[in-house]
């Protein structure tokens, strides 16, 4: 099974590298992408060009290669799309890739527009201290 997924399962992110029409901008630890099913013009992706899932298996020179890319490429869209930029990472069985990814798309709205708007949530509801507190530790607890 595992022979078979190696020689003939490929990644389509990892394909994309090869795809000269695709890449904006590359170097010798991450590159970025046009999305092959953009939203919107410009919407990009910056990914590792190695083959990682998560943040966590990430070496310290392609988190900073990544960070890098993306405040560039962030920049190049601000001035060519005259738009904020919305900038996210969808994991944990969201995303359609299993390659990391972050997403960059001009956006005329924010990111609370989007989700408060097809969740149907609060645009923008101030939280007590209380809540604040029992969100901060649920993430911090073990």
């Amino acid at each position: 099974y595992w022979l078979f997924f190696y020689f003939f399962m490929t990644c389509a992110m990892c394909d994309a590298l090869n795809q000269e029409y695709r890449i904006v901008e590359k170097d010798d630890y991450s590159f970025c992408i046009v999305n092959a099913f953009p939203l919107k013009d410009g919407h990009v992706m910056v990914l590792p060009r190695r083959h990682v899932l998560e943040i966590p298996e990430f070496s310290d020179i392609e988190k900073i290669s990544m960070l890098d890319m993306t405040s560039r490429i962030r920049s190049r869209l601000i001035e060519k799309y005259a738009q904020g930029i919305i900038t996210l990472n969808h994991g944990n069985g969201l995303n359609t890739q299993e390659h990391f990814h972050i997403h960059l798309l001009p956006s005329r709205v924010g990111l609370r527009n989007l989700v408060s708007s097809y969740e149907k949530l609060p645009f923008k509801e101030r939280a007590s201290e209380e809540k604040l507190r029992k969100i901060r530790d649920y993430i911090n607890k073990i």
